[in-house]
């Protein structure tokens, strides 16, 4: 069959399969966090603006920055300095200062130090001052060549700046606005992306009333913040205007304005101070699990509920024709009506004549009874457990589980309902003694299967069924002209 006729069969393809019914979900509650806060903050007056993820090279301008590992790919860090090259840097320098830069960098090689926290680390651990410590982030870590014109965001400072030009030129100014977006982490190796808050206000308000407009929204949220003054190296920003944020010994953040060189270049004349908040690191500082409550399905609990759990238990394999359906309800039928009847005995349940052959489907009661008593068990789903039970019990599962309506008996009659369909005149006989998982006929997907071993519950569907069933095909005297 060539692709054409296979991608025509398709398209024409019936959709055969049953009404998903989904029930009711549940919600994420980093995200339920998240929302919490973007209510605040249009409260307070900010509106919510979306800023790339992917931004162009030009918005920096220092080569160290643009060759580091917010690019779209990771790359392999190193660093290469002599105490000659940095005695270039820093005429006066020392042996001992030399080991305290090497030291710091070794550890940016090793993935220990993100690259935009390097020159602050040097400033804080070396001693340097800022701007040699950012001639030594340009000295000593080598520019590697790129294919795409493109980085991947590595601060929100750097994509406020790509937007604010287009926001200053059609609104007047103060105004204050809002993102939550991710920050995109070279150093994660799961989750490639940081969930962050940033806000800046233009015009009319500097770092020292940034810093107490962010301490009045983290208070609505009960959190009292503990503020630092720190040197950063980001070139983006006024080194003498940057305050840490802290919360119970966890860094969550930063408030600060934008150099007047930057803003200068995005043609903005009014100053703009900004504030960003790790929102992962927050989550964490109050108290909460933020991985396992963003990502549950990497790092969270494994959970289903028992109505979960019951909702995708199917019978497999049931009769899709006019015939094998006739046959099911027919088989149905006399097992209601006759299931105690002593044995042994047995039903004519269907007959069918074809052209030269009839086909007869007989219940055939085997052992005591017509059919074994736990043919009308029902699948009850009870804490985490998948059992077979007798639906007139006073069973604590019976009383406080979840019923999903299939009985063992009418899923073993389903399956032989759709063989006999298949080939309804090959003559063959259903014998089962016992329910087992493997003859059930029951659906039950590997999710809620490695989910059942995984808490240590149980699926037991052992119980006596004891029915047999007969297809018997005997040939039909045709007459025929001539003879």
């Amino acid at each position: 069959m060539n692709k054409r006729k296979m991608l025509e069969n398709w398209l024409n393809e019936e959709y055969t399969g049953e009404n998903i019914e989904l029930g009711t979900g549940r919600g994420n509650k980093f995200n339920e966090f998240i929302l919490s806060i973007r209510e605040l903050m249009i409260k307070t007056g900010f509106d919510e603006v979306e800023l790339p993820i992917i931004e162009p090279k030009r918005i920096r301008d220092f080569s160290f920055y643009a060759s580091d590992a917010y690019t779209l790919s990771k790359p392999t860090r190193y660093y290469s300095l002599t105490f000659d090259d940095l005695k270039e840097i820093i005429p006066d320098v020392t042996e001992n200062s030399y080991k305290k830069v090497t030291e710091v960098l070794d550890e940016f090689s090793n993935g220990k130090i993100h690259a935009i926290d390097l020159p602050r680390v040097l400033v804080k651990r070396a001693g340097l001052l800022l701007d040699q410590a950012i001639l030594v982030c340009d000295k000593s870590i080598p520019t590697r060549s790129k294919t795409s014109n493109f980085v991947a965001r590595y601060s929100m400072a750097s994509s406020w700046i790509s937007k604010l030009e287009f926001l200053y030129k059609r609104y007047p100014s103060p105004k204050a606005y809002f993102t939550i977006g991710l920050v995109l982490d070279p150093l994660q190796e799961k989750v490639q992306g940081r969930p962050h808050l940033s806000g800046i206000i233009v015009g009319g308000i500097n770092a020292e009333q940034m810093v107490k407009l962010v301490t009045d929204l983290l208070s609505q949220l009960n959190i009292s913040p503990e503020i630092g003054r720190e040197v950063n190296g980001d070139i983006l920003l006024m080194p003498s205007s940057y305050h840490a944020i802290s919360y119970k010994g966890t860094r969550i953040g930063y408030s600060a304005q934008f150099s007047f060189t930057s803003l200068e270049r995005a043609g903005i004349d009014d100053p703009v101070a900004i504030f960003d908040l790790d929102l992962l690191n927050l989550y964490r500082a109050m108290g909460n699990k933020p991985l396992s409550d963003l990502y549950p399905y990497l790092f969270g609990e494994w959970y289903l509920s028992d109505s979960e759990i019951a909702s995708h238990l199917k019978i497999a394999k049931r009769p899709i024709t006019d015939l094998g359906k006739s046959i099911l309800v027919s088989m149905r039928k006399t097992i209601d009506l006759y299931a105690s009847q002593p044995a042994p005995c047995e039903f004519k349940v269907f007959e069918k004549e074809f052209d030269e052959k009839a086909l007869e489907v007989w219940v055939v009661g085997c052992d005591k009874k017509l059919v074994g008593p736990g043919f009308n068990n029902e699948i009850i789903v009870y804490k985490g457990d998948i059992l077979a039970l007798p639906t007139a019990s006073d069973h604590e599962a019976i009383l406080n589980g979840v019923r999903t309506g299939i009985r063992m008996g009418d899923s073993i009659l389903n399956y032989i309902a759709r063989q006999l369909e298949l080939n309804p005149l090959k003559p063959r006989k259903f014998e089962y003694d016992m329910a087992t998982l493997e003859n059930s006929n029951i659906l039950i997907p590997k999710q809620v299967l490695n989910y059942v071993s995984h808490i240590g519950s149980d699926i037991k569907f052992e119980v006596p069924v004891k029915l047999c069933v007969e297809a018997r095909v005997r040939k039909l005297w045709v007459y025929k002209k001539g003879h």
